[in-house]
């Protein structure tokens, strides 16, 4: 058949195209690829040429090379949109194409009985939002739920809804077929930002974690604070002993003025050690003190001749 195509489609080419346009060089190609049997190829050749440069010809060409590829979807929908296009052209026009005219028109009643088609219906659980793919081509909303042609071969169908939830099927057609398929989301929910898997709702030693944490961090601060007071106050030891021998005798009001402003120093770095000391331990009470989460497993230990079964885990 498809020498008697090609043979159809050059007697009527009106070689109007120059050689060296590339819509031309890619129609051209085509045909070459169609007399090889190289369908594929061919196809998305003339698909390409018509779409640069659309007019009745390169249509039906297109149309010819998907009825020889087995692509009876898109060539019956080709033939139909060629029939409309040469239906809408001045009559000069119109009948130069009443010969291709006449083959599309016998063509679109013989592929009509071997179209299969593809009923796709919705889980009623589905959003009303949510879209419909087939092979990565959305489908109209108008389209769901009722028999739409597809060509012979595997689709990939999909269903996405706002909340990120996909559900996929692989429909295989073969010719004649009307198979009705109904889409259902995965019941997993996408993965969202990472969360401290202790949740307070689920984990009863969570408030008790919280606190050890801000307790520590009290605890940290003040043991830092004491050390560096205590540092000052060792850093100026040597030179208040020198001015002041002992608590009343110095040798200026200054140097007494900074001798009791080390001292007071001193004893607040001692009391931020105490401080620190008393948080850090107040802080390890509430970690190892904190509630842990339930966990129970049943267990089966041999007693002698009998047997014991119950339950072990921490609470």
């Amino acid at each position: 058949m498809v020498f008697a195509v090609a043979a159809t489609v050059l007697a009527l080419h009106p070689g109007t195209a120059r050689a060296d346009e590339d819509p031309a060089a890619l129609f051209d190609r085509g045909l070459a690829d169609m007399r090889a049997h190289r369908f594929p190829d061919a196809c998305r050749e003339l698909a390409e040429s018509y779409r640069l440069d659309p007019h009745a010809g390169g249509l039906f060409t297109l149309a010819e090379c998907d009825t020889e590829s087995g692509k009876v979807a898109s060539a019956l929908s080709d033939y139909d949109s060629f029939l409309d296009l040469v239906a809408h052209l001045p009559a000069r026009e119109r009948a130069r194409q009443e010969e291709r005219a006449k083959i599309a028109a016998e063509r679109r009643v013989a592929l009509a009985r071997e179209v299969p088609t593809l009923t796709i219906n919705l889980d009623p659980a589905i959003p009303p939002a949510s879209t419909v793919t087939v092979d990565g081509r959305a489908l109209p909303a108008a389209k769901v739920g009722t028999p739409v042609q597809e060509d012979p071969g595997d689709h990939v169908v999909s269903v996405h809804a706002p909340d990120g939830r996909t559900g996929d099927q692989t429909v295989k057609l073969v010719a004649r077929d009307a198979r009705a398929i109904t889409l259902t989301l995965s019941s997993a929910t996408p993965a969202g930002p990472a969360t401290d898997k202790a949740d307070s709702t689920n984990d009863p030693g969570a408030g008790w974690r919280t606190a050890a944490y801000v307790t520590a961090g009290v605890g940290g601060a003040a043991l830092l604070a004491g050390a560096i007071m205590g540092a000052v106050v060792v850093a100026d030891k040597s030179s208040i002993d020198s001015q002041c021998p002992t608590a009343s005798t110095c040798a200026s009001a200054s140097d007494a003025s900074a001798a009791n402003s080390a001292r007071t120093l001193g004893w607040v770095s001692t009391g931020a050690f105490i401080g620190a000391g008393a948080a850090l331990g107040a802080a390890a009470y509430l970690w190892f003190a904190r509630p842990k989460q339930a966990t129970v497993e049943p267990i089966v230990a041999p007693i002698g001749k009998g047997g014991v079964i119950g339950l072990e885990g921490v609470f």
